[in-house]
């Protein structure tokens, strides 16, 4: 098999391994990785490149060594075995092979001092089988940069610290988030307070307008859904708020008011990244966020948002 058809395993994010990467089954060992050793855990994050945006599947950030990009790839020891490299002036070099080529340039073009390491996660490889590979083709997957469908946490945190020595002059992951990804291009500190709660969201959504619209009738009151939940929303509170408050329902896909007092924030986790930074963008005093269950979103953004490990 010639190199074109090597290379071609190497195809950016086709359509088959997007989706693969939502249900990889060594994403949740990341995961757990990343909560015991206070990473930031990113999947689907919005990369903003000249008005587009390029979505990074999944990402974590350490904040002692710098950012660890990932791709999933469904590859057996079956297909692999079949493959060999001829020698080609074209042939990339072993250190540049994985994904992501094109990200980590944008990237550093952003923020120059940000160290970035590529890994592959091989949900269909375990590492015998790719011990028997031949050694051109373990050339070209570095072992130190494979993730195996056997992996351990203590294999992956090793390679994840062999990547580089801790760097104590790490930029702050706000510092980092806020040059590089656009749902973070909001000015949170300029909000008086953010506040996150765990409870039911339309119980809880209607609460807290009937409190707010009673007690200030000149604040506006913005709480953002999904639609399903401002119907029920519309409906529930034509008992419950006075005439003259200024409250506005909306869902994520219509929000156009530009500014308001206090923003009440449900289905976070069902929004993408730019909605959730158009609905951010918008609070000037209080921010509520609502969520029945924790998630990854919800942990990031309290880290963020509050600066809370």
């Amino acid at each position: 098999m010639n190199f074109n058809f090597f290379a071609s395993l190497f195809d950016k994010q086709s359509k088959k391994s997007k989706q693969s990467i939502l249900s990889c089954k060594i994403i949740d060992l990341l995961r757990l990785i990343s909560q015991k050793n206070n990473f930031y855990f990113f999947k689907n994050l919005s990369l903003a490149h000249e008005n587009k945006s390029i979505i990074i599947p999944l990402l974590i950030f350490d904040p002692q060594r710098g950012i660890y990009l990932f791709e999933c790839k469904e590859w057996s020891f079956e297909m692999l075995k079949l493959a060999k490299i001829q020698n080609s002036s074209h042939a990339p070099h072993a250190n540049n092979t994985l994904a992501y080529d094109n990200i980590r340039d944008l990237i550093k073009k952003k923020h120059p001092k940000i160290k970035i390491f590529n890994f592959l996660l091989t949900q269909n490889l375990t590492f015998e089988e790719y011990d028997n590979l031949h050694f051109d083709v373990q050339t070209y997957l570095p072992y130190e940069r494979m993730i195996f469908s056997d992996s351990t946490q203590e294999e992956i945190l090793s390679k994840f610290n062999d990547c580089t020595p801790i760097d104590d002059s790490m930029p702050q992951i706000n510092e980092i988030l806020e040059k590089i990804f656009s749902q973070y291009l909001i000015s949170h500190q300029q909000i008086k307070d953010i506040k996150f709660i765990q409870a039911h969201p339309i119980a809880t959504a209607m609460q807290l307008i009937s409190t707010h619209s009673e007690h200030n009738l000149n604040e506006t009151i913005v709480c953002i859904s999904n639609r399903l939940h401002k119907i029920n929303l519309e409906e529930d509170l034509k008992f419950f708020v006075k005439e003259n408050a200024h409250v506005v329902l909306s869902d994520y896909e219509t929000l156009s008011t530009k500014e308001a007092d206090i923003i009440i924030l449900l289905d976070v986790d069902e929004v993408d990244e730019l909605q959730l930074q158009d609905a951010l963008s918008i609070g000037k005093n209080l921010i509520y966020i609502i969520y029945e269950s924790k998630c990854d979103k919800i942990t990031n953004l309290k880290k963020i948002l509050q600066g809370k490990k």
